[in-house]
C-alpha cells in the first residue's frame, strides 16, 4: 500500500474531510487530493502535521508500522509529543498569531491535559479538532494557558514590606511613582499595589503622582472590561477590612474600586517578548508570567525588565524563581523572598 492510500485510510477512519485536513495543515484541498491520489508526496513537515491530526505515527502513514496500531492514547501528558506540539502550535500561529512555543513544555502539557479532562476529550486528535472548530475555542484555551489569576493581597507580608520598607527605599522624592505589572489579568494584583502605594503616599506625606501600567496579552479581555474596578464580594474578601472600607464602594452585585485608586491603574495589551519595554520604572511585578515561560524566554524577559527599571528600581519575581549567572546584575533582597 502506498503512502497515498495510508493517508486516505487514516483520514476516513477518523471521519474527517479533505477540507478539514487542508485547513489545519495550511494547504489547499487540491493538495490533499493529489496526495491521496498519489500524484504528489507531502513534505516531511506536512507528514508530521498529518500524523498529528490523524492521531497516528508517521511510520504508520508510510507503511513502516501497521495502521491498525493506534498512536498512544492522549489521556496522559506523555502523548503530547514534540511533533504534535509543533503541529497544533502551527494552528495557533496561523489563526491567532500566538506562538505557544514560548511557554514551558510541561506547562503546555498540564494545561492540555486539564482542558481535555474538563471537556471529556479522549484523544489528542479530538482536542485538535475542538481547537480547529472555532476561534472561540482557541481563545478559551489561550485563557486557560495564562497564569492563574491571583487574589487581592495574595501575599500580605509582601505587600506590607512594599508599603513600609521597599517603597520608601526605592522611590526618589519629587519623581512620579511608576510601576509595571505583567500578566495583569483582571487587575487584582495591580489594584492591590495601587492601594499599597496610596497607603504609602498618605503615611509618608508623599505628593508625587503614581501610575501603574497593567499589561497582558493582546488577545485577552479588552482593557475597558478590566479597568472598571468591579469585583464581587467573594473576590474582595481577601482585602484587609480597613482597606475595603477605605478604597471600595458598595455597588449592586459587589464592590467597585474607588475612582482615586482606579485612576492610578492603566490597562494595556502588551507582549513583553516583542514590544519595546517601558522606561524609568521603579517597581516591576512579574510574579506570575515568568514561571510559565520556557527557559530561553525567561532569560529574554528578565533582560527586558532589567532595562526598563530605573537605577534604584526593583523587580518582583516568584520567591522560588532562581536567577542564573547571566541575570545576577540584580542583587537579591535577603529580607523578602522574590525581591
Amino acid at each position: 500500500m502506498k503512502v497515498a492510500n495510508y493517508i486516505q485510510l487514516a483520514r476516513t477512519q477518523m471521519h474527517l474531510t479533505q477540507e478539514y485536513l487542508a485547513e489545519n495543515i495550511g494547504v489547499s484541498r487540491q493538495a490533499i487530493s493529489r496526495w491521496e491520489n498519489g500524484q504528489a508526496q507531502p513534505s516531511a513537515r506536512n507528514m508530521v502535521k498529518i500524523a498529528a491530526l490523524l492521531n497516528v505515527l508517521v511510520d504508520q502513514l508510510t507503511g513502516a508500522a501497521p495502521l491498525e496500531s493506534p498512536a498512544p492514547a492522549a489521556s496522559g501528558t506523555s502523548s503530547l509529543t514534540e511533533d504534535l506540539m509543533e503541529s497544533w502550535n502551527d494552528l495557533f500561529q496561523r489563526t491567532m498569531g500566538v506562538d505557544l512555543s514560548r511557554y514551558a513544555s510541561e506547562h503546555i502539557r498540564q494545561t492540555v491535559q486539564l482542558y481535555m479532562q474538563q471537556h471529556d476529550l479522549r484523544s489528542v486528535s479530538a482536542f485538535i479538532r475542538l481547537m480547529s472548530a472555532s476561534k472561540e475555542r482557541r481563545l478559551e484555551f489561550l485563557h486557560a494557558i495564562q497564569p492563574a489569576t491571583p487574589t487581592f493581597f495574595d501575599n500580605p507580608a509582601l505587600f506590607r514590606y512594599l508599603q513600609e520598607e521597599l517603597l520608601p527605599r526605592i522611590h526618589i522624592s519629587g519623581t512620579p511613582i511608576r510601576v509595571w505589572v505583567l500578566s495583569a489579568s483582571t487587575g487584582q494584583e495591580a489594584f492591590s499595589l495601587a492601594m499599597a502605594i496610596a497607603e504609602y503616599q498618605e503615611h509618608s506625606h508623599c505628593q508625587d503622582s503614581a501610575r501603574i501600567f497593567a499589561t497582558d496579552a493582546a488577545y485577552l479581555e479588552e482593557p475597558a472590561e478590566r479597568g472598571d474596578g468591579f469585583f464581587t464580594a467573594q473576590q474582595v474578601a481577601s482585602i484587609p477590612q480597613a482597606l475595603r472600607e477605605k478604597y471600595l464602594i458598595p455597588v449592586e452585585g459587589g464592590f467597585q474600586i474607588c475612582p482615586a485608586v482606579r485612576k492610578m491603574v492603566v490597562f494595556s495589551p502588551y507582549d513583553p517578548l516583542l514590544d519595546p519595554p517601558f522606561s524609568h520604572i521603579e517597581l516591576v511585578c512579574c510574579r506570575r508570567l515568568v514561571s510559565v515561560l520556557c527557559a530561553s524566554c525567561q532569560g529574554r524577559l528578565i533582560q527586558t525588565l532589567y532595562h526598563s527599571l530605573s537605577p534604584s528600581g526593583c523587580l518582583l519575581l516568584p520567591s522560588t524563581h532562581p536567577l542564573t549567572d547571566g541575570q545576577m546584575h540584580f542583587s537579591i533582597n535577603p529580607d523578602c523572598p522574590g525581591v
